[in-house]
């Protein structure tokens, strides 16, 4: 049988028509998944649409602006339908470029977490100019935290890394904060360094992170609230996507520039496109929930929504659900 992943064609700044080309770009690459698609009704489906790809119509889809209820509300909409199926069994995952409120609250909702205990969190990978993958979470999914939630937040990401890095044995975390001294940041800061400390041996717990250390620290794991990953994430997606207009403008610049870019062009494609290329594409997994969802960029165009559908094949293969459930029962608060 089929694995099937469902996708939210509508959501994202440039909805379907990015969506729908990153789902046929899937479809085509994987003929052993089905992919569901939900669009706008009205919306006419191309005639050389891969056989692998269903296209569902819906009477509504959630808009960029729209609340956290108004997926309760809007139960005929792209996102709605395609999280009814995926609760129901019918779709492993879904990926969706949905406004974050809207997706999170409906996915907290609707597939409900592991335990009362459990909070979703979103777990981005970032990768530094040494191809190294890290995770960070919360990259913004529940303002709303204590020292405890961070405990288990990491804990999900340890069973996550695991599936993203079985040669791995005993994965590292660091706390972010704004000093590496234990008494540096704020309650939650210093509370969670309490309790990290006290885990150190069993969660691989180094210390306190420095934002400015976070593409080469010692570190696989990285967390902090939603607030702050949010903003660490998007200021890296600003940098990298300036990175590329400054070279970009070089190009055009003086004869002088346009050599010197030209010797320094193997170079740093080496070092720059593999951080480019991860961290400002792909979707984050929303951690914690009973099925698995994956949150693409708001950005997001045709490559981005094909690696978020890669995400989420790497997560149902990878049977990241049930490995973070024994990790919660195992570690955690059950």
């Amino acid at each position: 049988m089929n694995k099937v992943i469902t996708i939210d064609l509508m959501g994202g700044d440039y909805s379907i028509e990015e969506a729908y080309p990153g789902a046929v770009l899937f479809a085509k690459i994987n003929p052993d998944y089905k992919v569901i698609g939900f669009a706008l009704k009205g919306w006419n489906i191309p005639a050389d649409k891969p056989t692998n790809l269903e296209i569902r119509f819906s009477d509504t889809f959630i808009k960029n602006d729209d609340g956290i209820l108004t997926i309760i509300r809007e139960k005929k909409s792209t996102l709605r339908n395609a999280l009814d199926i995926t609760n129901e069994g019918e779709a492993e995952a879904i990926v969706a470029a949905t406004a974050s409120g809207p997706y999170v609250g409906g996915a907290y909702s609707i597939f409900k977490t592991f335990n009362e205990n459990i909070k979703p969190v979103f777990a981005a990978i970032i990768v530094g100019s040494d191809s190294k993958e890290r995770l960070l979470l919360d990259a913004g999914a529940i303002l709303d935290v204590d020292a405890n939630d961070l405990i288990t937040h990491s804990l999900l990401a340890k069973a996550v890394w695991r599936v993203l890095h079985p040669d791995i044995t005993n994965s590292k975390v660091g706390l972010i904060n704004i000093g590496s001294e234990y008494k540096k940041g704020d309650v939650l800061r210093q509370g969670a360094f309490k309790l990290f400390t006290e885990r150190k041996q069993e969660l691989g717990f180094i210390g306190n992170v420095e934002t400015n250390d976070l593409l080469t620290s010692d570190a696989d794991i990285f967390v902090t609230d939603a607030w702050t990953g949010n903003i660490i994430l998007k200021t890296l997606e600003g940098a990298i996507i300036q990175i590329g207009k400054a070279i970009i403008n070089t190009k055009k610049g003086s004869f002088l520039s346009k050599v010197g870019l030209l010797l320094a062009r193997k170079e740093l494609r080496k070092n720059l496109n593999p951080p480019m290329q991860k961290n400002a594409s792909g979707g984050v997994l929303i951690l914690g929930l009973n099925h698995i969802a994956i949150k693409a960029h708001g950005f997001s165009k045709r490559d981005d929504y094909f690696s978020a559908m890669n995400v989420a094949k790497k997560a149902i293969e990878g049977n990241v659900i049930e490995n973070t459930r024994k990790e919660i029962i195992t570690n955690g608060n059950s």
